[in-house]
């Protein structure tokens, strides 16, 4: 497995896993740097090698976190494969799907990967994508916060629709059919990957976005 997929998965993984209301990526870092501060007070010369080889540990996960950020915490590999045909939705009909980008819901935004949920378009051909946050917990862990459990949503415009291209989404050890959404809106131009179970799905979703597209 490439070694991009295992960081970019675990780094989020740290970042969203919290206890006492701090992320486990926080107390990593805190526990790194408290013993920064042991090894520097008690014989410092002594354990100095320690002392440099933490702290460069340190510094490793703060820009191996800035990487993975820049890329969503997702690798993704853009794929050559004939476009459908144009086809709307019909009313109602939905695809299942797991989303990565920037969410909101009662005036709170935040970005999120991987959410379980489902894309929509309304007869006025606004697309919506929903995602689901579910708190998991394991002993003192939770999984999510409180106040973000439950449904959250990104609007799309079809007229704001800048490009839509296939393409594989690798999350840990998982391979997904995938569309990396463009689209320009209120927040600038930002970017949604959609990943599917299966590839009719992702060319369901396609064919419905190529539409505005055409």
């Amino acid at each position: 497995m490439d070694w991009r997929r295992f960081f970019y998965h675990w780094l989020y993984e740290l970042r969203q896993w919290s206890c006492l209301s701090r992320p486990l990526f926080w107390w990593l870092l805190a526990v790194l740097w408290a013993a920064v501060l042991v090894l520097l007070l008690w014989r410092p010369r002594r354990w100095l090698p320690a002392t440099i080889g933490v702290l460069f540990f340190w510094a490793l996960l703060l820009s191996l976190n800035m990487v993975a950020r820049r890329q969503a915490y997702l690798s993704w590999e853009a794929e050559n494969v004939p476009e459908p045909e144009p086809a709307p939705f019909f009313p109602e009909q939905r695809v299942d799907l797991r989303t990565t980008g920037l969410f909101s819901v009662g005036g709170k935004k935040k970005y999120f990967r991987a959410l379980p949920g489902f894309f929509e378009t309304f007869v006025t051909r606004e697309h919506v994508i929903v995602g689901r946050v579910v708190d998991r917990r394991f002993l003192w862990l939770h999984r999510a916060r409180s106040e973000d459990v439950g449904l959250w949503y990104s609007f799309l415009q079809p007229q704001n629709l800048q490009a839509v291209r296939p393409g594989v989404v690798y999350v840990a050890r998982h391979a997904y059919p995938a569309l990396e959404v463009v689209h320009r809106g209120e927040n600038g131009v930002l970017k949604y990957y959609l990943f599917f179970e299966h590839a009719q799905a992702r060319q369901l979703v396609w064919a419905d976005l190529l539409a505005d597209l055409a």
